[in-house]
């Protein structure tokens, strides 16, 4: 089983891999989340497996409340493992999905990052061209080695080297940001990208326009990286900053019904 929860596609693509190679099903945490469905039936001999991307030097809120609510059936120490991904640095990240397991009763023991292109367009600095290309490209290598780590189910937890500072500023500013306006300008084609891409279903349209639920928000900005006029934006906050989905994801976060 692969939980995973993905804004642009990063972490998507990274659990169809991890999908294909150990042949186990995988199943969106931000759907689970809408359907309030926290109770899963897990096998006898089966893995879990966490893909989230690093948000502020963590994981995602969403995806640690998840783990405070779950229910996993069945659980009898079974292997588990943790899969961020990022372009910068993860801080603790791996240290907050293991404690945040432990008070479950739930024990991560295998903790893997892959480099990939980031996503929060928040901040003027990115990556080039040129290292997001290099990313994309080594990826896969990764994976592949992770993929043969789960297989043998190692455990390979090691203390990370933090900043206190970097990660306590980080996630201070994180919860500023979250505040912001989103804002939807007359540039607005009407296209739905916005509601398509968006994880948690914020956003609706109203009369053709899209409207977002901020109640329902979790700020990982996929439908700013979407939108093909740059019609939506947070604030002044991203305006002009390049654009990023995972050029395997089609943008949309659920198959129409």
């Amino acid at each position: 089983m692969i939980l995973y929860f993905s804004g642009t596609g990063n972490s998507l693509y990274i659990a169809k891999r991890l999908s294909e190679a150990l042949g186990d099903r995988i199943i969106s945490i931000a759907e689970l989340t809408c359907r309030e469905q926290y109770e899963l039936t897990v096998g006898k001999d089966e893995s879990i497996g966490f893909v989230y991307p690093v948000i502020a030097c963590a994981p995602p809120d969403i995806v640690t409340e998840f783990i405070k609510k779950v229910r996993l059936i069945g659980y009898k120490s079974n292997y588990i493992y943790s899969v961020f991904n990022c372009a910068g640095t993860p801080e603790y990240t791996s240290r907050i999905m293991k404690e945040t397991a432990k008070k479950k009763g739930l024990t991560i023991s295998g903790f893997y990052g892959v480099l990939m292109p980031g996503n929060y367009i928040t901040k003027k600095k990115h990556l080039s061209q040129d290292k997001v290309e290099k990313y994309l490209a080594e990826c896969d290598e990764t994976i592949d080695s992770i993929v043969n780590d789960v297989k043998l189910q190692k455990c390979n937890y090691t203390k990370e080297k933090h900043s206190f500072l970097l990660s306590y500023g980080l996630h201070k500013l994180a919860v500023l940001e979250k505040t912001e306006k989103f804002i939807f300008s007359d540039a607005c084609v009407r296209c739905g990208k916005c509601r398509n891409i968006c994880p948690m279903e914020a956003i609706t349209m109203e009369q053709g326009k899209p409207k977002r639920d901020k109640s329902k928000c979790v700020f990982c900005l996929a439908c700013v990286n979407v939108c093909p006029t740059r019609a939506l934006q947070v604030g002044n906050k991203t305006q002009g900053n390049p654009q990023y989905i995972n050029p395997y994801y089609d943008g949309k976060a659920r198959k129409e019904k």
